[in-house]
Parts: structure tokens; C-alpha cells; sequence
């Protein structure tokens, strides 16, 4: 009985060792399938992890939806990286590229040029659109009223109204109606009745005007033909303002042009795996499932984005916000060396105006010194001449005394010599008288 007990007892253990081991093999069996895997694939060892941050300006899932067959794509022919896609808003997009968190973007032009100018970004490419089977690589604004609002013809007439835009940070959705206004004098946050930014999707500021929430607004060019091609509205409903007809451009337009969002890469970013990327992205056709995915026609070389920096200088917004104002700091980092060279001046003035005042004060001390003796001297030159003059009128004196004197001389000697005539004759006349005594 001892023995059959413990048979049972061996029985029971050697049954729960088998289940115990039965249980941790199918615990394990999707690390086998990993390993599995691993072994099956020879670059999923060797794969990096390469992020691509998305403005997310339609919510993180549209995102996603639009961009996630773009990843893959690269993914497939870029085998040793692992593309993913990183929806974000404009302020995380900022960071994250100035933390090196992502290795590509795709974002707007405005915030492109803001990522360019701030941490070095570069773009790889430019993103091409479709209509009616033109690829489109630029775009921009289109203003727009009901078209029952007479009073609402022009771009003046705006002054008073309530207005409707995007979002402040869109450039086809606000900024660059906005850089009409300014080319127009017109200040859209003083001169308006209203200003009111609805957010994405464009269609709400459509539906806005339509409803008559706003007086005017303003979209990125293609809205409102999708929505009319969707029955969401009639084309006929709205006026288009100060319009521009271009033969290079087929949608409704109201502004100028700008290039199409960037697939730009990040400072840090190999070059060899941007040159990758571009080879790729060049390679993908309409109808491809990551442009199909995307909607968009595919992408192109990277085109000039100096119309977008340009208006971001105008309106001063972004990394321009301080263009043309001049800081204390923003002076001394610029115009450091005129600085210097002023300061420089300034202290050789300085020495060469004190230099000049002592010489100035030595000049006086010694113009009064040459005064004194000038008039020490005048006074020294006067008492001599009234010395000589004396001495002059007193020879003149004498002068006339010995001329008196002469003439004096002459007529005693004439006096003289006629008494001694007289006393010659006299002396004659007796001489020739008879003597007495001889008669």
C-alpha cells in the first residue's frame, strides 16, 4: 500500500513537472517566433530606428493616415533603417529637431524656413499636389466674401469687416493674405472688426464666410474647388478678391506663390542617408500607394523658399520677428567692430582735443606775455620819441639860434665892411689934398 501510494505520489509530481513545462514552452513561444524572425531576417539586427517628424496641423491621426505608407516605403528601400512617423505640433516640431529627436521633417514652408534659419535643417525635397492632372509645386491664399456682398469688392473695402483665417501659423491659410494686406497699408489686427482663427480644417472658415460668421476669409488655393467637387459648397456662392489670373497656375488664387511643403532633413542627419531618401522619394508616382495615401502627386528636387523668407522679413514673424529693430546685444554682436573703431576715435579726440586745450592755454599765456611786453614796449618807444622829439625841436631850436646868429654875423660883416669902404674913401680924399706948407 506504502508502495502504491508513493507510485501515485511520483506520478502526480512527474505529471505536474510535464505541465510546468508544457506551460513555460508556450510561454515562450512568441520569443522563439522572434528569434525566429530575427535569424529570418538579416537586417533586423542591423536596422536604426530613422524619425520623421510630421506637422500634425490636422490631428495626429490624419497625420498618421496621410504619411505611414510613406514610412513604409522608405522602409522597403532602405532595408537597414526603420522608418516611423512622428506626428507633432509646431511648437514640438521645433523641439524635438533642436533636441535631434527626429532625423527628417515634412512640415509648411514658414516653418521650414523657421527650422532652416534656427537649427540648420536642409531640404531634400519639395512636395507635389494634383489638380485635373497638373502637378502643382507651389501655392498660396485665396481671399474670399459671399458673393451677394456688394459692398465687398476689393481688398480697400475690408477695413470694418470681420475676417476669418486658419490658423496664424498657415501660410496658404493666413500668411500670405496677410502679406497682401501689409503691401496694401491695411492691419488686419487694427483695422478689422473681427479676426477670428478657426483651426484646421480649412473648410470651417468656408463655412464660416458661407454662413455669414465672417464678412471675408481666407484659404490655401485648391479648398474650395475640393469642396465643390465634394457638393460641400458651389463655387457661385463666393467672390473671389483681388484675384490673380496666372497661365502657370489653374486654381483660384488671390496672393502670391510659394513653394510647396518640405521633406527636409535634420543638421545631424548623414548625408549618404538623405541621398537615400531622395532617390527614393523621387522614384514614387502618382499612383503609388504612399502618394495615393498622401494625396499628393509625389515630390520633386527642392525648390527656392526665398519668397518665404521674404515674407516672413515683412510681416516680422518667426525667427524674423526682431528684423530691423536693433538691440543693445543684436548691435554689439553686429556692428562690434564699428563700435570699437568709434570708441578708438573717441578717445584719440579726447587726447587730441585736451592736447589741444594746453596748447591753447600755453598760446594765451604766451600771446598775454607777448602783450605785456608789446605794451611795455609801445610805452618804451613812446617816452623815446617824446625824448627825441624833444631833442629834435630843441636842435631845431639851436638850428634856427645859429641861423639868427649867422645872419646877424653876415649883416655886421656887411655893416663893417661898408664903414671900412667909407674909411678907405675918406682915407683917399685926405691923401690927395695939397699939403700947407708946400703951396
Amino acid at each position: 500500500m506504502n508502495t502504491q501510494q508513493q507510485l501515485q505520489k511520483k506520478e502526480r509530481c512527474l505529471r505536474s513537472s510535464v505541465k510546468n513545462i508544457t506551460e513555460r514552452m508556450f510561454s515562450m513561444f512568441p520569443v522563439f517566433v522572434i528569434l525566429l524572425f530575427m535569424f529570418n531576417n538579416p537586417h533586423a539586427q542591423t536596422q536604426t530606428q530613422i524619425k520623421i517628424g510630421v506637422l500634425a496641423n490636422m490631428g495626429t491621426e490624419e497625420a498618421l493616415s496621410r504619411w505611414n505608407s510613406t514610412a513604409q516605403y522608405l522602409t522597403a528601400e532602405i532595408p537597414q533603417h526603420s522608418f516611423t512617423i512622428l506626428p507633432l505640433g509646431y511648437d514640438s516640431l521645433q523641439k524635438v529637431v533642436e533636441s535631434a529627436e527626429v532625423n527628417f521633417v515634412i512640415t509648411n514652408p514658414s516653418d521650414y524656413v523657421e527650422l532652416e534659419s534656427a537649427y540648420g535643417t536642409t531640404r531634400i525635397a519639395t512636395l507635389k499636389m494634383q489638380f485635373h492632372g497638373n502637378p502643382l509645386k507651389m501655392y498660396g491664399g485665396v481671399i474670399f466674401t459671399r458673393a451677394e456682398r456688394n459692398d465687398i469688392t476689393d481688398l480697400s473695402h475690408l477695413e470694418g469687416k470681420k475676417f476669418m483665417a486658419v490658423e496664424k501659423g498657415s501660410l496658404g491659410g493666413w500668411q500670405s493674405a496677410w502679406r497682401e494686406f501689409n503691401d496694401k497699408g491695411i492691419d488686419p489686427f487694427n483695422d478689422f472688426a473681427g479676426l477670428e482663427f478657426t483651426g484646421f480644417p480649412h473648410d470651417l472658415v468656408v463655412y464660416g464666410v458661407r454662413d455669414g460668421k465672417a464678412d471675408v476669409g481666407t484659404v490655401r488655393t485648391g479648398v474650395l474647388e475640393s469642396m465643390a467637387a465634394e457638393g460641400k459648397i458651389n463655387l457661385s456662392d463666393f467672390r473671389i478678391l483681388n484675384q490673380q489670373v496666372r497661365e502657370d497656375f489653374p486654381q483660384l488664387l488671390s496672393t502670391r506663390l510659394y513653394p510647396e511643403w518640405a521633406f527636409a532633413k535634420t543638421k545631424h542627419t548623414p548625408d549618404e542617408l538623405a541621398e537615400q531618401v531622395i532617390i527614393a522619394l523621387l522614384k514614387l508616382s502618382y499612383e503609388s500607394e504612399p502618394a495615393r495615401s498622401a494625396a499628393i502627386e509625389g515630390w520633386t528636387v527642392p525648390l527656392d523658399y526665398m519668397a518665404v523668407h521674404e515674407l516672413m522679413m515683412e510681416l516680422r514673424i518667426g525667427h524674423y520677428k526682431d528684423f530691423g529693430k536693433l538691440t543693445l546685444e543684436g548691435a554689439l554682436k553686429k556692428y562690434w567692430y564699428l563700435i570699437a573703431l568709434w570708441i578708438i576715435v573717441i578717445i584719440l579726440s579726447a587726447f587730441i582735443i585736451i592736447y589741444m586745450k594746453k596748447t591753447n592755454i600755453k598760446l594765451y599765456h604766451a600771446k598775454t606775455e607777448i602783450e605785456k611786453e608789446r605794451n611795455s614796449l609801445e610805452v618804451r618807444v613812446t617816452e623815446r620819441t617824446h625824448e627825441l622829439q624833444k631833442g629834435i625841436d630843441e636842435l631845431r631850436r639851436w638850428h634856427n639860434v645859429t641861423l639868427d646868429r649867422e645872419d646877424r654875423v653876415i649883416e655886421l660883416k656887411k655893416e663893417v665892411n661898408e664903414l671900412l669902404k667909407q674909411l678907405g674913401k675918406e682915407n683917399k680924399y685926405h691923401s690927395d689934398l695939397p699939403a700947407a706948407g708946400r703951396h
